[in-house]
């Protein structure tokens, strides 16, 4: 039995389907290909291991210093000394001087981490913590002294 024959308009369309799964397949293959590398790189250390969203060193050992200093400030305006229970800007006073020397090369830093690389977003949220850290203190005066004020009016201390 001969085959018929096939005209030459499905003829074209068939072949513009074949074409058009091939390029479909083989950018399926590719984004499958690009996709599994980005995955299995980290996994079996292929490649740069490098951490995206860490300053570089100089930056980040700053910012590390300055962390410091803000956690030895926190430390020591937990408890005012006496003398410094009302007084909100005398406790702040002593936050800031706590978180020196550290604290005075502010500029310096701030400029060593903007040029850097996801620098200068660290160096914001490190601004963020201070400023965080002084409202604590400030409303930790505010809250606490009064209740100090009533102790005292009954013979504490």
């Amino acid at each position: 039995m001969p085959v018929p024959p096939v005209d030459e308009a499905k003829r074209a369309g068939l072949r513009a389907k074949r074409a058009s799964l091939v390029f479909f397949f083989a950018v399926s293959l590719v984004f499958v290909a690009m996709t599994s590398w980005q995955l299995l790189r980290p996994v079996f250390g292929l490649g740069p291991n490098e951490d995206r969203f860490a300053p570089p060193a100089a930056c980040a050992r700053a910012l590390g210093e300055l962390e410091r200093a803000l956690d030895r400030a926190m430390s020591q305006s937990i408890v005012p000394p006496a003398g410094m229970l009302d007084e909100e800007d005398d406790v702040l006073a002593a936050f800031e001087r706590a978180a020196l020397p550290e604290w005075g090369n502010l500029k310096e830093v701030e400029r060593l981490c903007a040029g850097a690389r996801r620098g200068g977003d660290a160096f914001a949220s490190l601004a963020r913590l201070k400023r965080a850290e002084e409202r604590f203190v400030r409303r930790q005066v505010t809250e606490i002294a009064p209740l100090r004020r009533d102790l005292e009016a009954y013979g504490g201390k």
